[in-house]
């Protein structure tokens, strides 16, 4: 009986632990974070390694090749980037017959945010992380943390191979 007490007591003092808190009330409020802007930009292309098959569904393997980024321009006051894209050399998996299908109209953008920021598609533009067509202008509604929006115009140039 005694040993029970004993835990209902330890349990007691427990969820008394868990559920007080240290902090006093009237704590000032923080601020939301109002930036919204692109800080980076990236560029990517996928591919199915034909030559190297998942085991498990059957299916090849999506390989991903990095663009590379020449004259990339951050305009934050006219919202704008600009920048030129370079197809890296054929390797071992990624063929020169691959390397030829690769053009703006088949890549994947991924930007970097401001703090807490969220990014939204705009006019058609295609979804971040999935393949979209960058041969046209495309824009972008940067959402900040605490609630302010501008809308950013992202433009490549130019692709080299």
């Amino acid at each position: 009986m005694k040993k029970i007490f004993s835990g209902i007591y330890y349990l007691s003092v427990m969820l008394l632990l868990v559920f007080s808190s240290c902090l006093r009330a009237g704590l000032e409020e923080l601020p939301a974070f109002e930036e919204a802007e692109i800080t980076d930009v990236k560029f990517e292309f996928r591919y199915k390694d034909m030559a190297d098959i998942n085991p498990l569904d059957k299916e090849p393997i999506v390989k991903v090749v990095s663009l590379t980024l020449r004259n990339k321009v951050i305009n934050k006051d006219n919202a704008t980037v600009t920048c030129t894209l370079e197809v890296p050399a054929a390797n071992d998996s990624f063929t020169e017959s691959i390397r030829n299908t690769v053009s703006l109209s088949s890549i994947v953008g991924k930007f970097n945010v401001s703090t807490a920021a969220m990014v939204e598609p705009s006019a058609g533009s295609p979804v971040l992380g999935t393949p979209g067509d960058w041969s046209k202008a495309n824009k972008y509604i940067i959402k900040a943390a605490n609630g302010s929006t501008k809308e950013w115009t992202v433009t490549v140039t130019d692709l080299t191979k």
